[in-house]
């Protein structure tokens, strides 16, 4: 009898590509320290209205607290799929093996063994196709927690320079590409990452206890 092999192709690894993003790392322009550490700097904005002025965003995303929330859940849910996608996966080699052992001491017939083996293909197929549409699901939940983020940064910033009144805010970024303008050497009086990651974390907070 031929031995039977399960293709899970789909299944192995689906969300590894995803879960290896968990978070970014970057500097500022100006070298200094960034992440946990950096938040309690002095958010006093140095530049004035009129200038051009520009945003970390490697370091909004590191330390906004809305896009820690979100990111992490979207990453626990990940880690959830992932798991089942692997259990299903593990089910079908399981059954998979346990024909071929069958079938190798000869305790099944040729027909009974050709029906079991063609019904487990169809199994796996439907088992590829499942965890295909939760990839596909799982990529659209990216794009949109992208882009809650990315609107609520919008957003805040534009109500931020109707105060400030900057000619222009450049966005720098290393690693996330969002809102991403090349920015290769500037004057770190011109940096408002503090100021803009402390409003938003303010702004945030008063959100979650509405």
């Amino acid at each position: 009898m031929k031995k039977i092999t399960i293709f899970a192709g789909v299944l192995a690894g689906m969300f590894l590509a995803a879960s290896c993003n968990n978070g970014t790392t970057g500097a500022a322009i100006d070298g200094t320290e960034t992440g946990e550490a950096a938040g309690a700097a002095d958010t006093e904005i140095k530049a004035e209205a009129g200038d051009v002025v520009y945003v970390n965003m490697d370091r909004v995303m590191q330390e906004y607290n809305m896009a820690k929330d979100l990111t992490e859940a979207l990453n626990a849910k990940g880690e959830t799929i992932q798991a089942e996608l692997v259990r299903k996966q593990n089910a079908l080699q399981s059954e998979a093996n346990d024909l071929n052992s069958r079938a190798q001491k000869g305790t099944i017939t040729q027909s009974s063994y050709q029906v079991k083996a063609e019904a487990l293909q169809k199994k796996a197929a439907a088992a590829d196709q499942y965890a295909y549409t939760k990839n596909q699901e799982f990529s659209e939940e990216q794009v949109v927690t992208l882009n809650q983020i990315t609107d609520e940064i919008n957003s805040f910033l534009t109500r931020f320079n109707a105060e400030k009144k900057f000619a222009m805010i450049l966005a720098t970024s290393q690693t996330t590409g969002l809102l991403s303008t090349p920015v290769m050497v500037a004057d770190p009086d011109k940096d408002i990452t503090d100021a803009v990651i402390a409003g938003l974390n303010e702004e945030y907070a008063a959100s979650k206890k509405n």
